[in-house]
């Protein structure tokens, strides 16, 4: 099976050295594991990997990064307001999608990738300014409202991100789309 040689970022494409092979008894090889380099090669991480953990086709970005999910689940990319947010963002995390300016909850999601802002800018997720990027599963309804609310031209200044606590956490991981928090 093929394991992590170093520990890799999120966002990361892999590479040659990135991944070496490694005998493991066949009771302790997780079901979606990788086992092919051809395979591996190139793959995006949706998440981080520590040195020596097992790759997965959960940890990468194509058909298994959903698995699981509700159907109905899309995964959608979500420019955010204030990057600042990323380094804090975790894959699993469940957030809340707020319009910038009205403070309207546009949709509620789990964090599949968050790349804090680098001035390298490479890998999934990247932009050409560094400015970093979200990765979020939402279902149909957040992910239509999410297009909407980016404007005619589709461009969106950003959406503030608010991290839910581990009590939300602990409800389950529903991504059905909230309605509106009232002020009153």
């Amino acid at each position: 099976m093929l394991v992590a040689a170093r520990d890799l970022p999120a966002g990361g494409r892999l590479a040659p050295g990135d991944l070496r092979e490694q005998l493991l008894p066949t009771d302790l090889v997780p079901d979606r594991a990788i086992t092919d380099t051809a395979r591996a090669a190139g793959a995006v991480l949706a998440g981080p990997m520590a040195v020596g953990e097992v790759l997965t086709s959960t940890r990468v970005l194509g058909p298994g990064l959903l698995v699981g999910a509700p159907s109905d689940t899309l995964a959608v990319a979500v420019p955010v307001s204030d990057p600042a947010i990323l380094g804090s963002l975790h894959p699993g995390d469940q957030v809340r999608i707020l319009a910038l300016g009205t403070g309207a909850v546009v949709a509620a999601g789990t964090v599949l990738v968050a790349q804090p802002p680098s001035s390298e800018a490479v890998g999934f997720g990247a932009d050409p300014g560094g400015q970093g990027r979200l990765l979020a599963a939402v279902d149909e309804a957040g992910a239509a409202a999410l297009a909407a609310a980016g404007g005619p031209s589709g461009v969106s200044v950003g959406f503030v991100i608010a991290l839910l606590g581990p009590d939300t956490r602990a409800l389950g991981p529903s991504l059905k789309s909230p309605k509106p928090l009232s002020n009153g």
